[in-house]
């Protein structure tokens, strides 16, 4: 399915680049998927469960691709629901690059950047995907290379990553390509290779095409069937793409059936606009104010009726003015772009304008401590957890904006697992919650915010194949950071603690002796299972554990 509306998607680009100095020209604007199909989890007479589908009498909305042009007339992005792609073009006109915008850890950034190579004649050699951090860094990279061209597509595909600058070729595929009388592409069967020649002879997936007056109508696509009889092995297809037309000659709507374990039927309705330069709205401007609100203003448009303001992946539509007021924003950049509505249509999408927000109130908490900790055992299922009640105190800072939430973070293995516990209201009931969450500055974690059975020190006993604690538990680092309204502030001053010691009366930098405050420590019997027994009798094997004391006794 993915091939399928890649190459669709690619042939509309490049058909749109090309019609691009034409002063107005009729585009393709949206795409809205309209699903068929409600799905629920029931159990059968026979009693297995498995998912039932149901066809609907009137569809439910998927999802949506809408496609947006400059002043030139180039598609120069598109979007859906939650993330927006940027292209860029070459001189000739294909495209060089394709980025995925969408918000990473709070930012609206480019997580991701394909770049296209072409050869002489156009078609496409390689393709490299970058994914980014919200620095722009890249973090992995790798790709696909094309090769052995036939009628405009390729044969051999090779897949590649890049480790340490280099480059490693990892799996290959070749296709039998069959063509009609006029070159459009009938047949096209991925071939893997065999594993004893090493020859490109054993199937894998098929797609065929089915063409009415030169125009696809249909696609259907699966996995060869190596059980089937002869002459039947392509006959089951998984993915069925029926296509509809207006009477230019332009899609009207597509029709994807997955038949697979999970199914689906969505049916993707096409609209189009003209667009011209002359509708192009001019002089955006944006200024960040009080809330981390954003003040946009534009030059009217003669004739529109209303205009779409985009903040990043969010749009808004504004009808009698020419100014817009953004929702609270979080810290951070932010990009924005304005696109007039003229006789119901949506044109030609201004330049991005850049606008940084800060809340000043966005700070830090202060003087975080740990101040005790509770071992608490719970049995589930024949075992013994432990987890551990933590007691927190901090001081939230002078000018602090008004707090929504608080997270605790621990880091188990100093520096190697960093990880978000629960939130502040999951950890209090509801009715424990205060209205003004700046006068909380101590409180008591869930149990559930630390479990450290599997983290703590453990002993393998190879002849009883047990894995026993040691009791001495980790020592890790913990802090904690406020949520605003405008994202989630700099972490506060860390703690390292040994929880284990803390709970068992030492004072938390250090593992507990077998003695607490002077006296012995609680003796703790559990059997092979790890499970607590209070009695232990009929002389069996048990573990004994006394502070970080453990032995195994026979009584």
């Amino acid at each position: 399915m993915k091939r399928n509306l890649r190459k669709f998607a690619a042939a509309a680009l490049l058909a749109v680049t090309a019609a691009s100095a034409q002063a107005q020209q009729t585009v393709l604007v949206d795409v809205t998927g309209w699903s068929w199909l409600q799905s629920s989890y029931e159990q059968g007479e026979d009693g297995s469960w498995g998912y039932v589908y149901k066809r609907l009498d009137e569809p439910t909305l998927h999802d949506y691709n809408r496609y947006y042009y400059n002043a030139g007339g180039v598609q120069v992005m598109e979007r859906n629901s939650y993330a927006q792609y940027r292209y860029a073009y070459n001189a000739d006109g294909r495209v060089a690059t394709r980025e995925q915008w969408s918000t990473s850890g709070g930012v609206f950034c480019a997580t991701t950047r394909v770049s296209y190579e072409y050869d002489s004649e156009g078609n496409q050699t390689k393709q490299t995907t970058q994914s980014l951090d919200n620095e722009g860094n890249v973090t992995y990279t790798s790709g696909t290379y094309y090769d052995g061209y036939e009628n405009g597509e390729y044969t051999v595909m090779r897949s590649f990553s890049v480790t340490d600058g280099e480059e490693v070729i990892g799996y290959e595929s070749h296709y039998q390509l069959t063509f009609n009388d006029s070159k459009q592409l009938v047949a096209k069967i991925q071939m893997l290779p065999d594993a004893e020649t090493g020859e490109y002879t054993t199937p894998n997936t098929f797609e065929y095409n089915v063409y009415e007056n030169g125009q696809l109508v249909k696609t259907t696509s699966g996995y060869y069937d190596v059980t089937a009889e002869a002459g039947h092995e392509y006959d089951q297809a998984d993915l069925t793409i029926t296509y509809v037309y207006n009477t230019d000659g332009t899609v009207k709507s597509r029709t994807e059936i997955n038949s697979g374990r999970y199914q689906s039927e969505i049916e993707w309705r096409y609209t189009y606009a003209t667009v011209d330069p002359a509708f192009v709205v001019q002089n955006v401007q944006a200024e960040a104010i009080d809330n981390n609100e954003v003040y946009v203003k534009w030059d009217a448009v003669s004739g529109a009726e209303k205009y779409i303001v985009m903040y990043d992946n969010n749009e808004a539509e504004v009808e009698g003015k020419t100014e817009f007021i953004t929702p609270l924003l979080s810290d951070g950049e932010h990009q924005i772009a304005v696109q007039a509505v003229v006789g119901g249509e949506p044109k030609n999408l201004s330049d991005f304008v850049k606008v940084s927000v800060k809340d000043e109130g966005n700070l830090p908490m202060e003087n975080f401590k740990v101040t005790a900790a509770e071992k608490v055992d719970v049995e589930s299922y024949g075992y013994v957890s432990q987890y551990y009640n933590l007691t927190l105190s901090w001081d939230v800072p002078e000018g602090a904006s008004a707090i929504t939430d608080y997270k605790v973070y621990v880091d188990k293995q100093n520096g190697e697992t960093w990880y978000p516990s629960a939130s502040y209201i999951q950890a209090r009931g509801e009715d424990e919650l205060l209205d003004n969450y700046n006068s909380v500055n101590t409180w008591v974690t869930d149990r559930q915010n630390f479990y450290w059975t599997t983290f703590e020190d453990t002993y393998y006993d190879p002849d009883t194949y047990e894995t026993v604690s040691l009791g001495t538990g980790p020592t890790c680092k913990i802090w904690i950071c406020a949520v605003y309204a405008t994202g989630e502030s700099q972490p506060s001053n860390a703690v390292e603690v040994n929880v284990y010691d803390l709970a068992n009366g030492g004072d938390g930098t250090g593992v507990q002796n077998i003695t607490v405050n002077g006296k012995p420590a609680q003796v703790e019997v559990y059997n092979l299972k790890g499970q607590r027994v209070q009695n232990a009798n009929g002389r069996q094997l048990y573990i004994v554990r006394q502070g970080n004391e453990v032995k195994k006794v026979v009584k």
